[in-house]
């Protein structure tokens, strides 16, 4: 006859074995997505959820047939119920959301995110295509959250055909760089040489020199703490973003935990003790 605490030891092992081997057909899918977030979301995003949701549910389906049969087989009618079907399709539900729910905690941590600032001015120089007139736009990008952030990188875009901004603007190391055919060039970056580079737009002088005079700030005050501010260009609001999928790690980090936990729990709570 086996000892009373070594027979304890065995339902426990027995129980969570059991809870952990239903609790696969859940993880596994969640463990695959976390592998290549931006792959499957692309692949999501082009119609693969209109066949995976459908897919999923039909598999629930057979999991729970499965389930209720064995232990109407193995187990007396009052564990007869498909507990660990019921405890998966909740898990089902919930399980790209939790991302969602963890992105505000993962905005709390710059390391964990990037941020970019769009400054543009607006010229006299009419739209032809579109109409309106055309802009300026920098694009200002760095690492961080709203409050502790670094741009380190941007662009330069002139909305009409000549070429008249920058492929790239480095705050950190004053380089502008454009193409010249296929020919990717990095020079040293100076107002003249910005102000040389927006008169090939075309706007008038006038024009020319105050634009380029507030792109050289906005980009000066873009390589220190200061906040980006200029005379008469419009600033928007700096936008942020989790850097590489943070929020989808986290949040199904955190579900896995709880699928894990719960099937536990179902399996201790609704599977008969062994003798």
């Amino acid at each position: 006859m086996e000892p009373n605490g070594e027979g304890e030891s065995s339902k426990r092992m027995s129980r969570a074995v059991i809870g952990l081997v239903a609790a696969l057909p859940f993880l596994i899918p969640q463990l695959i997505y976390i592998s290549d977030v931006h792959g499957w979301n692309v692949s999501l995003s082009y119609g693969l959820f209109f066949l995976i949701v459908p897919a999923a549910f039909v598999a629930w389906i057979v999991y729970a047939v499965i389930e209720t049969r064995k232990r109407r087989a193995l187990f007396p009618a009052a564990f007869q119920a498909p507990w660990f079907a019921i405890g998966g399709l909740a898990f089902l539900f919930t399980f790209f959301h939790i991302g969602l729910w963890a992105r505000s905690l993962v905005l709390k941590v710059p390391a964990w995110c990037r941020v970019n600032q769009v400054i543009e001015w607006n010229t006299s120089k009419p739209d032809e295509k579109y109409g309106g007139t055309e802009s300026y736009v920098l694009v200002l990008v760095g690492r961080g959250n709203i409050t502790n952030h670094d741009f380190t990188s941007g662009y330069l875009n002139w909305t009409g055909d000549q070429a008249a901004g920058f492929s790239t603007v480095d705050p950190e190391d004053r380089t502008f760089s454009h193409w010249v055919g296929y020919d990717h060039v990095t020079i040293p970056a100076t107002l003249d040489v910005l102000r040389e580079r927006v008169r090939n737009s075309g706007i008038p002088e006038e024009e020319v020199t105050r634009i380029s005079g507030e792109i050289w700030e906005a980009i000066e005050q873009a390589g220190s703490d200061s906040p980006v501010m200029v005379r008469s260009g419009a600033v928007d609001p700096i936008w942020e973003a989790p850097f590489g999928h943070e929020e989808t790690v986290l949040g199904a980090s955190v579900w896995m935990a709880l699928l894990l936990g719960s099937f536990q729990l179902i399996s201790w709570r609704s599977l008969p003790p062994r003798n």
